[in-house]
């Protein structure tokens, strides 16, 4: 029976993180003097969407005090960022410096290919993945450290989801729609972590993408730490505190079926009390889109996953948190009705290969003279978020976390150790 530990979150991270791990036998026991490869959540640098710098520093502190030396921080933050970026402005570049943690920054250097279970064509990861997680894996410790966050497209996304990361960018597309939860499956099948550590200290909930507008309700002070060897139950676990059952969860429950770990709670030793966690959070942001953007989607399917989804996210965040305009039409999905793409006013962006072949050329050539902007694949986070930065033509000072010649600094360093990331682009 695996266990899943469970603890109230205290000032005192690093005593708590050190209480979770000795229920295994203490760090020590664990990594056995081995490289340990931290994986935490950095998909992007805004309040409530990576998991906690504090965190990360109690647990290196907690590391250097067992007198751990080879330790790294790695991580591929979304598409259309910058990981550099990510770091510097989360302060993890000065975590690193200051515990001698050497920054991993996935989205750069050479890459090797991998077949994922069931796939047929291979996806490309870094080579540094692939000599320590697949060449010489048991010569490594892979502690796996996500955020306790729900998330629009999975529901959750815990330690499973964390590993989606793993992929260089381009290749995490593939799937990224009503299929997801296979592909988080299969991607599991080929990385398992050692140990998943769960940062709870609060809880972002309203999906993983808080509006600086949603950020009060969308935070909340959950003040707990998950942490055990089989990350299928860890995150079965955290499913369970955020209000969800395995079989609302595809991910899980594929993960389940397929034997990488355990999805039933009544078969995990639960240590720690989880009866004060009694909410069921909501996992969808609750979007203000304008009515002056009109939204059409397929009536066959439209998928939350992908091109629906993160679009609207996109959308509302160019409108709502930076000052963006509207008057334009947003299309995406299969089975799009032509009634509804009559008398339409503004330019167009179209998104995803169904609505592309269905609606492409339909809308060229009613609409001449118009601007009719076509993104063909799956969850193309830069290309889609270049596009609609072009129609909304946000406050672009705004977006910046950080001063230009900064920002223009970290790019330079990327792209001379090869940058593999896509960025935002409205050309």
């Amino acid at each position: 029976m695996p266990r899943v530990v469970v603890r109230d979150a205290s000032a005192d991270l690093k005593t708590d993180i050190a209480a979770v791990l000795d229920q295994f036998g203490g760090i020590s026991s664990l990594v056995q003097d081995r490289p340990v490869l931290v994986k935490p959540n950095g998909v992007h640098f805004n309040p409530g969407q990576a998991t906690a710098t504090g965190f990360l520093e109690a647990l290196f502190g907690l590391l250097r005090d067992a007198s751990l030396r080879r330790l790294f921080l790695m991580e591929s933050c979304t598409a259309g960022n910058l990981t550099r970026v990510v770091f510097r402005v989360l302060g993890w570049d000065r975590l690193c410096r200051k515990y001698g943690v050497q920054p991993v920054y996935l989205d750069e250097g050479r890459t090797r290919p991998l077949r994922l279970p069931g796939e047929t064509q291979p996806v490309q990861i870094p080579a540094f993945l692939y000599e320590r997680l697949i060449e010489r894996r048991p010569e490594h410790f892979y502690l796996n450290v996500p955020r306790l966050k729900t998330h629009s497209m999975s529901h959750v996304t815990l330690g499973i989801k964390n590993q989606q990361g793993l992929l260089i960018p381009r290749d995490r597309m593939t799937d990224h729609n009503f299929q997801l939860g296979r592909r988080l499956v299969r991607i599991l099948g080929r990385f398992r972590p050692d140990f998943t550590l769960v940062e709870g200290l609060t809880a972002t909930i309203y999906g993983h993408f808080p509006l600086a507008r949603d950020l009060k309700k969308s935070i909340v002070d959950t003040r707990v730490i998950i942490g055990g060897d089989d990350v299928v139950a860890v995150d079965t676990v955290g499913a369970r505190i955020l209000g969800y059952q395995t079989d609302e969860i595809d991910h899980l429950r594929g993960a389940g079926e397929a034997g990488l770990g355990c999805a039933d709670l009544a078969q995990i030793q639960v240590i720690g009390d989880l009866s004060r966690f009694r909410e069921r959070y909501p996992y969808l942001p609750e979007l203000q889109i304008p009515e002056s953007i009109r939204c059409i989607h397929g009536r066959e399917r439209a998928c939350i996953q992908g091109c629906r989804g993160n679009t609207e996210m996109t959308i509302d965040l160019m409108v709502g948190d930076y000052g963006g305009r509207g008057g334009w039409n947003f299309i995406c999905g299969k089975g799009i009705a032509r009634e509804e793409l009559a008398g339409l006013e503004g330019d167009f962006l179209i998104v995803g290969p169904c609505a592309a072949a269905e609606a492409g050329d339909h809308i060229k050539r009613t609409y001449p003279g118009r601007r009719v902007f076509i993104v063909p694949e799956h969850n193309d986070l830069a290309a889609m978020s270049g596009k609609v930065a072009l129609l909304t033509r946000p406050k672009f000072w705004k977006m910046l976390p950080l001063a230009p010649w900064t920002t223009l600094g970290l790019l330079l360093k990327a792209r001379k150790n090869g940058l593999l990331a896509r960025l935002i682009s409205p050309l």
